[in-house]
């Protein structure tokens, strides 16, 4: 009995024994690791001479480098390095100089700002043929439609419009900048200035508004006549029919609404005088036609007895034509039937600087200055 006490307690420790070694024991599996190789002066394109991509995955990356060149390796990704022990199947990023990075530190280009010189109420866009570009790795961007642009008065004021009614100056600020933040910054120079050649719109648009066929200035206030004699640049003679005495009269008038320098022994001579008495008589000796108008609106004779008319010469009021011509100015009150058109016709006139507006007559520079 004793014995067989003792072989069961010894079963009985070793089955023990056993249970808890079996308890104790814990399956390990092995990781296979792959040591990561020098890569220094191998390129994107050999770098697998040296790596063995078959034990993990490259992802290849690239980024500016200044000393090493383009292509070539420049460090491995996640603060990896050469010789460290990463899992096979891993996926490693490579790093390869996409060459020295290039600083773009030039300003763009703006073209078509050159100083300019318009004529006096002529529309102005001041973005009309401005251009803007960038070069960027030599390449061309364009960068118009990126341009700032602000209005400045004569003396750099800033202003919301450029009127081009009025004789002065101006500038136009350009601004625009690129992506790498080069800024180019251009002022214009904009200068109004009078009109280069005399026209004559208002004349030429505007036409008679009256039948003037069997009927007599004296009379009725309009009629064709013939000229008798041209006096100076606002004074005629001219033949016209008097119902009364049953034939044609010869009667002295003064052109409505103008005033013409001087150009007469009695008159004086002044500036321009002789200029527009040429003209004035030049248009009636060539007319075809002349016609005689009386403003209904105001007086018919003036203080010296002389009928005052609007003469109109093959459809063209020739009053009006020598204010535009620039060798008077207008006096119409507002009642005046064409005031209107005259004081638009004498505006426009003014700017162009000329003859009695800004010239010296060259024919009579020592004359006396009327205006």
């Amino acid at each position: 009995m004793k014995y067989l006490k003792r072989f069961v307690i010894v079963v009985a420790l070793c089955v023990t024994c056993w249970v808890l070694s079996a308890c104790n024991t814990s399956t390990t599996t092995t990781v296979e690791q792959y040591i990561l190789p020098d890569l220094t002066g191998k390129t994107v394109f050999n770098y697998t001479d040296a790596i063995d991509t078959n034990k993990i995955y490259v992802a290849l990356k690239t980024e500016p480098h200044q000393t090493i060149p383009q292509n070539e390796f420049i460090r491995y990704g996640n603060n990896l390095k050469p010789g460290d022990a990463v899992h096979v199947g891993t996926t490693v990023e490579v790093y390869f100089s996409s060459g020295q990075e290039v600083v773009d530190n030039d300003p763009p280009i703006i073209t078509g700002v050159e100083d300019i010189e318009i004529e006096w109420n002529t529309p102005f866009d001041p973005l009309e043929g401005v251009k803007a570009v960038d070069k960027v790795f030599d390449v061309e961007v364009d960068l118009t439609d990126k341009i700032r642009v602000i209005l400045l008065d004569k003396d750099k004021n800033r202003i919301d419009e450029i009127n081009t009614s009025i004789l002065t100056t101006y500038y136009v600020r350009y601004s625009v900048t690129d992506k790498a933040n080069n800024n180019t910054t251009v002022d214009r120079k904009v200068t109004i200035g009078p009109i280069k050649e005399i026209t004559t719109p208002y004349t030429d648009n505007l036409k008679m508004d009256f039948d003037y066929e069997g009927k007599t200035f004296l009379v009725d206030g309009v009629e064709r006549v013939q000229l008798d004699r041209c006096v100076d640049g606002d004074t005629a003679n001219f033949k016209v029919f008097d119902p009364q005495e049953n034939d044609y009269v010869m009667i002295k008038v003064r052109f409505q609404g103008i005033d013409t320098p001087e150009s007469t022994p009695d008159g004086g001579y002044e500036q321009w005088g002789e200029d527009a008495k040429e003209f004035t008589c030049d248009k009636l000796k060539n007319a075809k036609e002349i016609v005689l108008e009386r403003d209904p609106n105001l007086t018919k004779v003036d203080t010296y007895g002389r009928y005052l008319a609007y003469v109109w010469y093959d459809g063209r009021l020739l009053n009006l034509e020598i204010v535009e011509q620039a060798y008077s100015q207008f006096n119409l009150t507002r009642q005046a039937k064409y005031y209107q058109v005259f004081f638009e016709a004498e505006y426009r006139a003014r700017h162009t600087l000329k003859r009695i507006w800004g010239e010296v007559d060259p024919k009579c520079p020592k004359c006396g200055v009327k205006y």
